[in-house]
């Protein structure tokens, strides 16, 4: 693949000319890139005769128009021809076309604008390979036949599809070739009792004890460590750090996942492995919003709560979100918990639009928002799958996690954007930032 990208790179390269296109508002870019490429037309062709833009997933004789090599998107039309195509310059995703340099902003609004609703809302979810088909180490055809009814944004991998490294390796190829815009491959590990990978003993990793024993200086290690590993079996996303407090002796789900019972402490540490995941290439999710180290139930069987204020929850709770925000998490968990003494209700925190506030405004959270898992009991046993998935994107989920039935969530969304309780430009909000984490 190296090779290909190289020879890649060469080709485009090739073709640039004296031309001088201007990007708006960046002149670093525009002394970087005196000169684009001035023939999309020859520069598809060579690509691909090369078979750089060859999909052989052909639909009525029609290619699909997206394709990746490597960390570069193309977009080309029905003969193959490249309209235009996304680079990293200086670290950042820029958009190339026949008529000039755009930015990354302009990369993900082109992009957004050529789905429909259903794909949009398809990106939206994230679920478990099964819950599409019955197959729960490979991608069948029955999964691509389900997935091109519902493609979803997401896949979320647990212990059950996982049994050697080739096996989950081709697994997650197969899954990302899905759609033109691959699905993100999550997982849960974290280190110690939840780790899919690490407590399957056909994969040669180095394992962790719970978060919660680890020395102060061994975070980032522990990030780095099980990024390196997951990037190496293709995932894109996992579903840490745990980035509650130790506080309650009586919690009966959280405990010594969380790396400390001092939040000052925590806060560090969340940092810490934040920052080796992504030294390792991992996208990193902190959870459970807005803290369920002092709860005394668990949500996946129903109802949990916390007590706290929201000044109680900023001196404590909040430290270890706020240092994930600024170490720059790419997502972050909102639990089921309910707040009633900062909300006034019994409204879970991930259906909450006062909860999801906090997160975006006080704290200033631009990442992206993912729910719990809403097939838990303390959404399941209370809510249709449709009505917790609609009332998460109201309160301001971008990303609605393993809902009990894909199939009521999906079009339940879709009916609400129809009928006028959404808006798409609400969805697209949500969208517009799922698509700047995947093309970057």
């Amino acid at each position: 693949m190296m090779k290909r990208y190289l020879l890649c790179l060469a080709l485009l390269f090739s073709m640039f000319s004296a031309m001088t296109v201007k990007a708006e508002n960046n002149d670093s870019l525009n002394t970087c890139y005196e000169a684009a490429a001035k023939d999309f037309s020859t520069l598809a062709n060579r690509l691909y005769f090369q078979g750089y833009l060859m999909n052989h997933a052909v639909k009525d004789g029609v290619y699909n128009h997206y394709a990746r090599v490597e960390d570069t998107w193309y977009y080309h039309d029905e003969e193959g021809r490249v309209a235009k195509f996304w680079q990293t310059v200086d670290k950042e995703k820029v958009l190339f076309t026949s008529s000039g340099i755009r930015d990354m902003d302009d990369a993900v609004a082109d992009l957004l604008s050529s789905l429909t609703l259903e794909e949009k809302v398809g990106q939206l979810f994230t679920i478990r390979p099964e819950a599409l088909a019955y197959d729960y180490q490979y991608v069948s055809d029955d999964t691509r036949r389900a997935y091109d009814d519902i493609p979803v944004g997401g896949f979320t991998l647990f212990a059950q599809n996982i049994s050697t490294p080739e096996q989950i390796t081709q697994m997650n190829e197969d899954l990302h070739a899905l759609n033109d815009i691959p699905p993100l491959l999550s997982i849960d590990e974290e280190g110690g009792i939840v780790a899919r990978i690490g407590q399957n003993y056909n994969f040669p990793v180095q394992r962790f004890e719970n978060m919660g024993y680890l020395p102060e200086d061994g975070a980032v290690n522990a990030g780095y460590t099980i990024g390196s590993y997951l990037k190496e079996y293709g995932f894109d996303l996992d579903f840490a750090p745990v980035a509650d407090v130790n506080t309650n002796p009586y919690n009966p789900i959280i405990g010594t996942r969380a790396f400390s019972s001092d939040p000052a402490t925590a806060a560090r540490m969340v940092s810490s492995c934040i920052r080796g995941f992504h030294e390792a290439g991992m996208l990193t999710c902190a959870k459970h919003f807005p803290g369920h180290g002092d709860t005394q139930t668990d949500t996946h069987l129903g109802y949990a709560e916390t007590y706290k204020t929201w000044d109680e929850l900023r001196n404590c709770e909040m430290l270890p979100f706020a240092a994930a925000i600024e170490q720059g998490t790419d997502f972050i968990m909102v639990a089921h918990i309910c707040a009633p003494n900062v909300t006034g209700d019994s409204v879970p925190s991930s259906l909450n639009p006062l909860i999801m506030d906090k997160l975006r405004n006080e704290l200033h959270f631009d990442g992206l928002i993912i729910t719990d898992s809403l097939g838990m009991g303390a959404i399941s046993n209370y809510y249709s799958s449709a009505e917790a998935s609609i009332q998460a994107i109201e309160a301001g989920a971008d990303v609605l996690l393993l809902p009990a039935n894909i199939y009521n969530a999906y079009h339940g969304v879709i009916d609400a954007v129809e009928n006028g309780r959404l808006s798409e430009e609400r969805i697209d909000a949500s969208v517009y930032r799922i698509l700047k984490v995947k093309l970057q």
